[in-house]
């Protein structure tokens, strides 16, 4: 979290943690909810939480069979479900469960909720080890959601499918979308899913790329030789001319093992003998060629 929004984050949980009776609402629970899976939340003021919790269970979720406000904040909804587990109280938990399991099944299929929404639905029911009966399968085009919330571990991939195959679909998703017209919400957390993709797939994966993947590296090598280093004129004043000639194939075998090693170090330490190592970049230098 960067400082400015850490600075927010504390000011925007010290107000919630001001207001009683009337005055906690349903964000203000929320709020003090999602405080407490940032770090930010003071156990001291639990209290505070677990009243609002109670008020929350007491209120009715629809009004002349009208649903209120509340029942399609699905944000808001895994945040009371976040501060009900925090509290780790089997009674709270059991009125929350309660309370949500009287309008979220109803609420769940209404024609207008998004699937992005049916995915927080979705993940307080986990929070609630499926206590609330909603359905668990995959909903279209919410890739984003699911990778941020399995960030947080709300969500672990889904059957049959890796960490990078969804990735890979988030990041599709949000590719295709990318001129769409999205809620501040929905934009909020794509946010956190762009970032948690860059930061869990970076420019050298040991261990993780494919052997397609190392040969479309390996045919960017003569694009990099386009900086190659050779000077008609010094480039510092009173330098000498650098011209790096590549006199012999042991120099190719040296520039590709810059590329190769870093991605399988291990593998190739204990499963290749010394010989054979000497001849694998000579090897793919001739596929490549």
């Amino acid at each position: 979290m960067k400082a400015t929004d850490a600075t927010e984050a504390r000011k925007t949980i010290s107000d919630a943690t001001q207001r009683t009776g009337a005055q906690q609402d349903f964000q203000t629970i929320a709020t003090l909810g999602y405080a407490t899976d940032s770090g930010l939340f003071d156990a001291n003021t639990s209290a505070i939480l677990r009243q609002g919790l109670e008020r929350l269970a007491g209120r009715r979720p629809f009004v002349d069979e009208v649903p209120m406000p509340f029942c399609s904040d699905a944000v808001g909804i895994l945040g009371v479900a976040l501060g009900a587990r925090f509290l780790a109280d089997a009674s709270i938990s059991a009125k929350i469960i309660t309370w949500l399991s009287s309008f979220l099944k109803t609420i769940y299929h209404l024609d207008g909720i998004d699937n992005w929404q049916r995915c927080f639905f979705q993940a307080a029911d986990c929070v609630f080890e499926g206590s609330i009966g909603l359905q668990d399968s995959r909903l279209g085009q919410s890739g984003d959601i699911y990778l941020a919330l399995a960030a947080k571990g709300v969500f672990v991939p889904a059957a049959g499918k890796s960490t990078e195959q969804e990735d890979e679909e988030a990041l599709k998703l949000i590719l295709q979308q990318g001129t769409h017209e999205i809620t501040y919400e929905r934009a909020a957390v794509r946010l956190a899913a762009l970032d948690y993709a860059v930061r869990s797939v970076p420019t050298a994966v040991p261990g993780r790329i494919s052997v397609e993947g190392l040969v479309r590296l390996l045919e960017r090598v003569p694009a990099g030789l386009r900086k190659w280093t050779w000077e008609i004129q010094p480039r510092t004043a009173g330098g000498t001319i650098r011209q790096w000639h590549i006199d012999h194939e042991y120099h190719v075998q040296n520039l590709l093992w810059l590329y190769w090693l870093r991605f399988f170090l291990t593998w190739m330490m204990s499963n290749i003998s010394q010989k054979s190592a000497e001849r694998i970049p000579v090897l793919i230098f001739t596929f490549l060629r």
